[in-house]
């Protein structure tokens, strides 16, 4: 300590008689231990307190009398027992004393300080414990300074002796208005508390004669301890509020008031340096008194349990107590507790911490409590040296995993249980002591002490844990019957909720902060020990939240504040373009440095995106040390990201289908879905999820954060991008594909604003085809293209697409796919995406074939939409061009997609027609005598009939389209009417017309038939279109005459309702040119069937059985003849010998030129 200890012993004994003899101090030769100093200060204080006995009778307030002959703090005699050796005093040069009354002034600062004279100055305490106000007073300590004493000239001249009673006046004033005391009963009021320390006149003061000071220099040692020594329920104190009864807070006060008035003393012309001097004082007195209350119990009445009276001034900031950085209250405490005391008194008020958390919701009436030790907590650890202390703490960690209590059961604390609760968890308790945990489970809310619940009994995970539990009753309460409610009462609630929820996350993040600033090992334990390892136990919380495991895993909410907290700290770098390229991706490859939070084996094992060809994280001899802060934030943010929010939202995407679904059947059943109890939980635990991950600010972070993960991961090379986390990209998807979701809860808006460059610029990469073959996760490369659809096609586009007149109110703003340096779509300014994005998509149309049977549809679906975007585009008119010159990979692609429109168009003709039947059912007057089983059995059908119809049309209507746009480029019209598609093209065309106007068609008109994405109109142009780019194809007529769905009506009845529909392209001539043209290539084929009949068997396809043209031998069975077209055909759909089943390529075709010639030659005998 500074030595200020020593003013409670000289307070207590100044008399002469009753002082104890000061003890000699130690030599610099021979420093105490700390130790030492304690029993020196218990001994000192002991003995100055014995010697103040009250002489009054029993009952009756104690006075102290001050003996001026008594040296006080600061004189020869007070050095004597400076426990800290710190004494001393400098001599003064270069003062002039100008008049009198600043001689009189001199001679009164002198008086306190016997031994010197008018141009000495007064001691200069240690600067270590000086506030920032005592720079005054060391100025005028200065053996170098010049100031002058005077007042200003300017000033009327007035008596000395006036004008010094004025200054007395004033110094008097501030003295009660800092320490809230009088030693005069005449000025005692509802502020000003009465201690009876008798201050006599100053016999040095020749202004003064008889006139005393209410509180001069000399006794404000005795007054201050005096007013600390009176207990709570003091009389004198029985107007005095109950905060500044207590000890600690009142000294946080004084130490206050001091430092503000002697900043506006400091620099005025007329600065009082005694009043100065005393305000300094003041604040030193303070410290000392507070620390000597914190390190000897129960030294004042007042100051009983000091270290909580301390913690609740921390968690209000009373009275400015840790504003101010190094010259506030509580730095100067801390400080001088550091030498021997800091650890115990930290560790004290960190258990008061714990104590104070009382519950973890906001909505609890207790829950203010546990706010006020979070802030209390992040002011203590302002001061490094208490921060570091905190993070050695045992409570601080959980065990390491190598550790043998890693694995130690804690079972629950059963208080609060009643008697049958407690019976129930002891049996299942007993039970699992008796079978162990073979099972792999564990007695009701038990935990392991290496875990997700033991994480948030941690010093930080205690506060982490703070906001809104999404299981609280409180919380979900708030939205009760919120399906009967306002959308306006929801949405005050909803704001309402994130505000507060806002506050507690500031106010864990300024922890968390304060933490990392309290210096190397500070951060090293904050980050990536305490950080990493709450990841690492959570590694499971990736599951789905049904499978989620209590024993093993944070509580969601904790774990999302845990992420929040993480990205908080990543904003900086995430917002500076400098800082971004800090990334040090070699942290990912480091088992050192990530401690196995990317691990690329075991149980927690991270998969890569170029699978098992990705180079493996290996151990090295560096450690995370060896990377910067920003490298180690980004990762772990990332991860906590992966393993904290993306749960949560599916959690909320799946929640809501649920309710979609719910609310489907209860009005299926003509019931209200407001009023069911299962729907109300479920619409409660809805707006609870959107409470934590809807919010419009913290989602816009995210996505921020993730155009920087896509900063990184193209910045890289192609083996280190096949070494990054697959869950990168999948996240990447996540979060723009959640926030454009239109069931998400989430403001349209949250993305404007936004630069999305990097990820689009990423997408385009990873589609393209040379990573084609090293990513191979055909799901995660299908949602690559739904963010092209969801976040990158402009929404008035997808409008006119999905032939909608209106905005749904929550499509994405223009200018999010917008480049912001050119205002123009990425899909059309971006170079790459000119010259690579088109023949990607048709790669990954293909590619999408791998992932589930509607998953796909939805995707062909988008994918559709893309091209037929890029087609009406200018800028990709040469990436489809190169496409069409890859005559084989064009042909694989178009006969793929025919062979699917083909299957979807069978869904339609068979589902629309039990659709059909299924509504006339349900409105017939029967239905009514249906039992309800038997209802929900028919609805239940038509469900499933109606998504497997909606999914079909969907993709249908698109494919359609998408012939209708490539056959007007000639160069693909011409690859149609090759012998490989015209058969395919035209057989799906004519099956189509065939059952859309024919008998069938009636069965397919079903009522609301947009709702299934049935529209024939539509349907019926996109035919029309397709067949009218080919009225001068005879390969395509000859492709129709021979088709086996063609009839001599089928195509007169379409231009009759194209016509009376007013279809484009209906009213001019090329549909009945193209009629006509049909027509007469059936004539000639009639005939030529006739000339051909009959064929020799050797000249027949053995797979089809029809005369051949261009004999082929295959090589796997060479037994066996067909025809080039047959195989051709067989060999788009399925890449295998059709007889043996052994993989066979057009390549390895060999020509039969002798049976060729055979036919040929037959032909030519028979025409």
């Amino acid at each position: 300590m500074s030595g200020f200890g020593e003013s409670i012993a000289q307070w207590a004994g100044l008399s002469s008689s009753s002082a104890a003899p000061p003890p000699t101090p130690p030599s610099d030769d021979a420093p105490m231990s700390p130790e030492e100093i304690r029993e020196k200060r218990l001994a000192r204080m002991q003995g100055g307190l014995a010697s103040s006995t009250p002489t009054a009778d029993k009952g009756k307030k104690a006075k102290t009398r001050i003996d001026f002959n008594s040296p006080p703090l600061g004189a020869d005699a007070s050095m004597e027992v400076d426990v800290d050796n710190e004494g001393g005093v400098t001599p003064m040069e270069g003062v002039e004393e100008t008049n009198a009354e600043d001689k009189n002034d001199r001679k009164m600062m002198a008086s306190t300080m016997p031994n010197l004279g008018t141009t000495q100055s007064l001691p200069d305490p240690p600067s270590s414990t000086l506030p920032a106000a005592s720079a005054t007073m060391r100025a005028i300590s200065s053996p170098t300074s010049t100031m002058e004493l005077n007042s200003s000239p300017s000033q009327p001249k007035s008596s000395p002796r006036k004008s010094h009673l004025m200054k007395l006046k004033k110094r008097d004033n501030t003295m009660n208005k800092v320490l809230h005391l009088t030693t005069m009963k005449t000025k005692v009021s509802s502020t000003l508390v009465y201690v009876e320390v008798e201050v006599d006149h100053d016999p040095n003061d020749e202004f003064l004669g008889t006139v005393k000071a209410d509180i001069d220099q000399k006794s404000l040692q005795s007054v201050i301890a005096s007013r600390l020594a009176m207990g709570p329920n003091d009389e004198g104190l029985k107007n005095t509020n109950s905060k500044e009864r207590q000890a600690i807070y009142y000294l946080t006060g004084i130490y206050d008031r001091a430092g503000m008035e002697a900043i506006a003393l400091k620099g005025k012309s007329n600065e009082d340096l005694v009043l100065t001097a005393m305000l300094n004082e003041i604040q030193d007195l303070a410290v000392s008194y507070c620390v000597s209350s914190l390190t000897v119990p129960d030294l004042f009445e007042s100051a009983v349990e000091a270290p909580s009276q301390l913690f609740a001034c921390l968690g209000n900031n009373s009275n400015n107590i840790a504003s101010g950085k190094e010259a506030s209250f509580l730095h100067r405490v801390c400080k001088e507790l550091e030498a021997e005391d800091l650890e115990e008194v930290v560790g004290a008020l960190l258990k008061e911490g714990i104590k104070n958390v009382k519950h973890e919701c906001i909505l609890d009436p207790s829950f203010q409590s546990s706010l006020h030790a979070c802030r209390a907590l992040t002011a203590l650890f302002s001061y490094k040296p208490a921060a570091l202390v905190t993070v050695k703490e045992n409570s601080f960690l959980l065990p390491p995993a190598s550790s043998p209590n890693a694995n130690t059961i804690v079972t629950p604390d059963l208080t609060g249980y009643d008697v049958a609760q407690q019976n129930f968890m002891r049996m299942m308790m007993s039970m699992q002591a008796r079978h162990g945990n073979a099972a792999g489970g564990m007695p009701p809310r038990a935990y392991k002490q290496r875990s997700g619940p033991a994480l948030e009994k941690t010093l930080l995970g205690t506060f982490l844990s703070l906001g809104l539990p999404l299981r609280d009753s409180n919380f979900v309460a708030q939205f009760n019957n919120a399906a009967r409610r306002t959308m306006v009462d929801i949405n005050n609630v909803r704001s309402s909720l994130r505000k507060q929820n806002k506050g507690v996350r500031d106010s864990t993040d300024a922890l968390v902060m304060s933490l990392l600033k309290g210096g190397a090992p500070s951060r090293t334990s904050v980050l990536n020990v305490s950080l990493a390892d709450a990841l690492l136990v959570n590694i499971s919380a990736t599951q789905s939240y049904q499978y989620r495991d209590a024993s093993k895993v944070t509580s969601q909410h904790a774990l999302l504040n845990i992420t929040q907290a993480l990205l908080k700290l990543s904003m900086p770098f995430v917002n500076d373009a400098k800082k971004r390229k800090l990334i040090n991706v070699g942290f990912l490859s480091n088992e050192n440095a990530h401690l196995g939070v990317y691990t690329t084996s075991g149980d927690n094992k991270v998969d890569r995106l170029g699978g098992e060809e990705a180079p493996q994280s290996q151990p090295t001899n560096s450690s995370n040390g060896d990377f910067n802060f920003t490298t180690q934030c980004f990762f772990l943010t990332a991860r906590a990201l992966n393993l904290g929010l993306f749960p949560l939202t599916n959690q909320l995407l799946g929640v809501n289908r649920h309710l979609g679904h719910m609310n489907y059947m209860i009005r299926g059943r003509g019931g209200d879905a407001t009023s069911d109890p299962r729907f109300q939980a479920l619409h409660s635990q809805s707006l609870c999820l959107e409470i934590h991950v809807a919010d419009t600010d913290f989602l816009r972070d995210v996505v921020k954060f993730y155009d920087l993960v896509a900063e990184t991961i193209i910045s890289c090379d192609k083996p280190t991008i096949q070494a990054m986390p697959e869950f990168f990209v999948n996240d990447i998807c996540e979060i723009l594909l959640f926030t454009t979701h239109q069931g998400g809860g989430v403001n349209p808006d949250v993305l404007k604003g936004v630069s999305l460059g990097n990820i689009f610029n990423l997408v385009v990469l990873l589609l393209s085809e040379e990573y084609a073959s090293t990513i191979r996760n055909y799901n995660l490369r299908a949602r690559l293209g739904d963010i092209l659809f969801n976040v990158f096609l402009p929404s008035e586009f997808k409008r006119e697409d999905e032939g909608r007149s209106n905005s749904y109110g929550d499509d994405i703003p223009y200018t999010v796919c917008c480049d912001p340096s050119n205002g123009s779509p990425y899909l059309l300014s971006s170079k790459s995406a000119q010259e690579s994005l088109a023949p990607s998509l048709l790669l990954l149309y293909g590619q999408v074939e791998h992932t589930g049977p509607y998953d796909k549809q939805d995707y062909r679906s988008r994918i559709c939409s893309l091209l037929k975007y890029l087609w009406n585009s200018n800028e990709h008119r040469a990436a489809f061009a190169k496409i069409a010159s890859n005559e084989r990979s064009f042909v694989e692609f178009a006969n793929g997609v025919l062979n699917e429109t083909n299957q979807l168009i069978l869904v339609m003709i068979d589902k629309l027609p039990q659709i059909k039947n299924i509504q006339e059912q349900m409105k017939a007057t029967t239905w009514s005598t249906n039992t309800q089983e038997e209802q929900d059995e028919v609805t239940g059908r038509l469900n499933e009939h109606e998504r497997e119809v909606r999914s079909a049309l969907m993709l249908a209507n698109k494919t359609m389209k998408m012939f209708a746009f490539l056959s007007t480029d000639d160069k693909i019209a011409e690859l149609f009417q090759g012998k490989e598609l015209s058969t395919r093209l035209v057989n799906v065309l004519l099956y189509v017309l065939t059952n859309m106007l024919g008998s069938k068609g009636l069965d397919m008109k079903v009522d609301n038939p947009e709702s299934y994405n049935w529209k024939p109109k539509e349907l019926l142009g996109d035919l029309v279109s397709i067949l009218t780019c080919f009225v001068d194809s005879e390969a395509i007529h000859t492709a129709m005459a021979q088709c086996g769905y063609y009839n001599d009506k089928i195509l007169h009845k379409l231009l009759k309702t194209t016509q009376r529909l007013g279809i484009k392209d209906a009213n001019d001539d090329k549909l009945s040119r193209l009629i006509s043209a049909v027509e007469g290539a059936r004539a000639s084929s009639l005939d030529l069937e006739e000339v051909f009949k009959d064929p020799p068997e050797e000249y027949l396809d053995s797979l089809v059985y029809d005369l051949m043209e261009d004999p082929v031998i295959l090589p796997t069975s060479p037994d066996y003849i067909v025809d080039r077209s047959t195989i051709a055909q067989h060999l788009l759909n399925d890449p295998h010998d059709p007889f043996n089943r052994q993989p066979l390529t057009m390549d390895q075709v060999k020509p039969n030129t002798e049976l060729k010639g055979k036919i040929e030659a037959w032909k030519e005998e028979r025409i």
